[in-house]
């Protein structure tokens, strides 16, 4: 059996990329089981794993020592489940996703058991606390799975057998996006999409303030600023929030191919002095439709996107020279439909079925 570990269930990067494994598991016929908390029920999680046990946890505010309070109870109670659960055998794999639940390697310590980690951060703050994570990963982890060369590069944790597996698209986005036609204007105007968390480090301020600058230049150039939450918490996100005219605001859904159909651009501004994107899904995802990007120059986008051909590899503190990029483009339709073509070619290495083929010998024993 395998034992699979995760902290909150979203319509983020890890959580879909556990669904990935999750799927393989199902399709291989290997008895499984998914340890995630009560936090949420609302994600790429939800009806993937054919038995689920929740623990508890909660998410508070911005006050950071109790947010802290309550991932370090919430670990005391996952190692409690875990240590009482009788349907784990001697012989079961614990597989955790990401570094967080870290309640899960303390069992793997305790009773001997093999532990699989499938990293995905490598920005967890304050530092001390993340080089704390990896210590134990160092002394629990039999395998550490990491999501891109940048992030294994980056990521700083040593003396475990390592290996890379990138994240993969969709097989309905590449249908979806094969049958999509992209228009350098959708309905008249220039989108530029972004697609990302609530989190200062994502870059929302950036966001806004390359939009008021591309807004002074009176072209129908919007903005689509797309959060992962559900709609009821949508409000608090952008309560007091200066947005400006051209920019709308909607909450993340399980149908994200509208939101890739309806762009000539999508943007990824998180901060390169806050976060590192480790891989970053939603750039293949547009790639997938013809979208071509601006992403971070470091971290994992560094792997993905060819500077110049695809997108443009952009620091999103330089918003000014951000907004002159995509006003750029929106004056020239050949350049920007010939990066849309490369983007097509360049997301066909990232199948699930090459996700699949690597992920296989890694999980059958």
């Amino acid at each position: 059996m395998i034992v699979f570990v995760h902290l909150n269930n979203d319509f983020s990067g890890s959580p879909k990329v556990l669904r990935d494994v999750i799927n393989v598991a199902n399709e291989l016929n290997i008895p499984h089981k998914l340890y995630i908390s009560n936090s949420s029920d609302y994600g790429f999680l939800s009806n993937t794993a054919k038995k689920v046990s929740h623990y508890w946890y909660k998410r508070i505010g911005k006050n950071r020592f109790l947010t802290f309070l309550s991932l370090c109870i919430s670990q005391i109670h996952l190692l409690l489940k875990l240590l009482l659960d009788k349907e784990i055998t001697s012989d079961s794999v614990i597989y955790v996703n990401a570094l967080l639940p870290f309640g899960a390697n303390i069992y793997a310590i305790f009773t001997r058991r093999k532990l699989i980690c499938h990293i995905h951060e490598v920005s967890l703050t304050p530092y001390l606390f993340y080089r704390s994570l990896v210590v134990l990963n160092r002394f629990s982890s039999n395998l550490n799975i990491f999501v891109s060369e940048e992030h294994f590069r980056i990521a700083g944790v040593k003396r475990v057998k390592s290996t890379v597996l990138p994240n993969s698209v969709d097989s309905h986005f590449l249908k979806n996006g094969k049958d999509h036609s992209y228009a350098h204007k959708i309905d008249g105007d220039f989108v530029v999409l972004m697609i990302c968390g609530a989190a200062r480090y994502k870059g929302i301020p950036e966001f806004f303030e390359i939009a008021r600058k591309t807004g002074a230049a009176k072209l129908s150039i919007s903005f689509k600023l797309v959060i992962n939450c559900s709609p009821n918490e949508l409000q608090s996100h952008i309560y007091n929030a200066n947005i400006p005219p051209n920019v709308s605001v909607s909450p993340v859904s399980d149908n994200v191919s509208s939101f890739y159909s309806s762009a000539s651009l999508l943007i990824n501004l998180s901060r390169p002095d806050m976060w590192v994107e480790t891989f970053g899904l939603t750039i293949l995802e547009a790639m997938a439709f013809g979208v071509p990007v601006i992403a971070p120059p470091v971290g994992g986008p560094v792997n993905i996107v060819s500077n110049n051909a695809d997108g443009f590899l952009m620091d999103s503190r330089q918003t000014t020279k951000i907004a002159h990029c995509i006003i750029d483009l929106y004056h020239n339709p050949n350049k920007h439909r010939k990066m849309s073509r490369a983007a097509k070619i360049k997301v066909k290495s990232y199948t699930y079925e090459m996700f699949k083929k690597h992920l296989t010998p890694l999980i059958t024993f």
